[in-house]
Order: structure tokens, then sequence, then C-alpha cells
């Protein structure tokens, strides 16, 4: 979305997944979402994130947290089903690292000690 990546943690195996099943060569059934994204916000809000350096020295200094081992950080979207709204989702702007073969969200509160 706006050419950045969208995450979903909380209803990922709901509506992110491709589940194919295959007999031998042949794939005997594909499942994928349909998602059609309106592009006219119902409710739409400015979100300021932590400067790059900010999160950079907020990731340094976490307790939990190999900053060495770290292979990637963006800006990305956390895309959440609406449960209450059927057909719902909302998109908010985070900070996301890639560590550990997963990727992880720079909690926008306090310290990352959060991750895991």
């Amino acid at each position: 979305m706006n050419n950045l990546p969208v995450f979903n943690f909380k209803n990922s195996s709901d509506s992110m997944t491709i589940n194919v099943e295959k007999s031998g060569t042949q794939t005997t059934s594909y499942i994928r979402p349909l998602l059609v994204l309106d592009s006219s916000a119902i409710n739409q809000e400015n979100v300021e994130l932590q400067s790059g350096a900010s999160v950079i020295e907020k990731l340094r200094t976490a307790e939990r947290l190999d900053f060495d081992q770290l292979r990637d950080v963006r800006v990305g979207y956390e895309m959440t089903d609406e449960d209450d709204q059927p057909g719902l989702v909302t998109f908010e702007p985070a900070w996301y690292v890639f560590g550990d073969n997963r990727w992880q969200k720079v909690p926008s509160g306090g310290g990352t000690n959060e991750m895991e």
C-alpha cells in the first residue's frame, strides 16, 4: 500500500494466507484471499512516526534484541481486520524490523523490551 509493505499479525491466517494442495504434480485446491481496497478512507487520521534515528537508537539499547542480527528496518502498514465489522480493515503505519527470519513491529510507545 503506497509502495510500503503491509503486515497482518493478528489475523494473518484469515486474510493473508494462500493455501495450495497438490496430489502428485496436480494442484487439487487453491484458496487465496480476494481483497479489494476502496481508495476512499472512512476515517483518515494523520499518524506521526518516530524518526529513523530514534528507532535505531531504541533498537541498539533493547535488552531482548540482538541489534547485530537485524537485517532490515522499515516503515510499513499494519492491517487489522475489524472483528465487529466484517469486510472492514484498517491500515496503520509503524516501524518494523526483520531479524531471526521474521518481521516484528517496533512498539511506538515505551522501550523495545516488549519485542521478543
